[in-house]
């Protein structure tokens, strides 16, 4: 079982034996989703607190679990977007959506780490999301 904390921390528990496995420093401010992207890999994101404009800091980072080592997933975007909401990730692993508060959301290839589209500003604003059984 996974679990993000309010200093962007990851911990990784041993359900078998409750104790904790591993625990993970990945991001700089609240993990605020987690989503297995295979059996020893998964994608995390915090957000920033907001600044006066209302935009913050998004952080998504794909975590090899074997090594540890986190790499940006979106690249390194800075303090001046739309907080994200939520991430899925497609029933075959081969997809992400990203959901954003007041942004359209983007579709990624999880594999090789490249935005294959973002939808336009008059799609409608996602509020809930649930991943489909086939890879359509």
């Amino acid at each position: 079982m996974y679990s993000g904390t309010s200093n962007g921390s990851v911990f990784v528990y041993d359900l078998t034996s409750g104790l904790l496995h591993k625990e993970l420093n990945i991001h700089s401010c609240e993990v605020r989703g987690i989503e297995w992207t295979s059996l020893t890999s998964f994608l995390s994101f915090a957000t920033s607190t907001p600044n006066n404009l209302g935009l913050v800091r998004n952080e998504l980072q794909l975590v090899d679990l074997l090594t540890g080592r986190s790499m940006a997933f979106r690249g390194e975007r800075g303090n001046d977007e739309q907080a994200m909401e939520m991430i899925k990730v497609s029933h075959l692993k081969q997809y992400l959506v990203v959901v954003f508060k007041d942004k359209p959301m983007e579709l990624w290839d999880i594999r090789t780490c490249t935005l294959l589209r973002e939808m336009s500003k008059v799609f409608p604003t996602v509020t809930a999301l649930v991943r489909s059984v086939s890879e359509c």
